[in-house]
């Protein structure tokens, strides 16, 4: 398997909130942040721990998978149901950082759709 066919087992692993199949694809050590936010300590545990608490997935799609030796970027779109029963949609580009066909880091950008404004656009 390429980076890029275990970069799409990790995210669709994710998305199915399967996080065992997605720690399965990862080492020991993996190092998951969001830039700008937070960092997890690094290790499984802390993986486990994280994705526990994320919110109720409705929908979700891969739109990209880029690689480039070792680093593959995907990006994709969200729909999550908040604790209050309202969706969130949210936009994401994860980079994920392989060796010896394991992910040892993973960045995540999350952007979270806003209302639009036309006057800020230039409309």
């Amino acid at each position: 398997m390429n980076n890029k066919e275990i970069v799409q087992q990790v995210i669709d692993a994710f998305l199915n909130k399967d996080t065992e199949r997605a720690l399965a694809y990862m080492s020991e050590d993996v190092q998951i942040g969001w830039p700008g936010f937070f960092d997890l300590p690094a290790g499984k545990e802390a993986v486990r721990s994280f994705f526990t608490n994320v919110p109720e997935l409705v929908s979700s799609q891969v739109i990209d998978l880029i690689a480039e030796g070792n680093t593959v970027a995907g990006t994709g779109t969200v729909t999550s149901r908040d604790k209050d029963g309202s969706l969130k949609n949210s936009f994401f580009c994860d980079v994920y950082e392989l060796e010896n066909g394991k992910v040892i880091r993973l960045k995540s950008y999350m952007v979270f759709e806003q209302p639009r404004v036309a006057a800020a656009c230039g409309n």
